[in-house]
């Protein structure tokens, strides 16, 4: 299984790209995880199915794969489709891991 970082923010955003794969990075080495790619999207909104990084995860990326985002919304603000994802992807938020 492969571990994956994904980090996205929209045209303006303050939640920096950057802070986000640090912050990703960080609990990874904390869960002794090693990482085999790190997918930045800067300037999509989360409803955009069409964002390049976001795409290429998810050709790259296997079922039970993990996947590290900072928070739900920054993969995908359709619930279906994070359900979806979800359910395919071992997916770790780190708003909800307690990070």
């Amino acid at each position: 299984m492969s571990n994956f970082i994904y980090a996205r923010s929209a045209v303006g955003s303050k939640y920096a790209v950057e802070v986000q794969v640090e912050n990703c990075l960080r609990y990874a080495e904390q869960m002794g995880l090693k990482i085999d790619g790190i997918f930045q999207d800067k300037g999509f909104s989360g409803l955009d199915n069409n964002r390049p990084c976001y795409s290429k995860l998810l050709e790259v990326a296997e079922a039970g794969d993990t996947i590290i985002v900072s928070s739900a919304g920054l993969i995908h603000r359709n619930m279906l489709t994070l359900k979806s994802l979800e359910a395919k992807y071992n997916l770790i938020f780190l708003d909800r891991a307690g990070n």
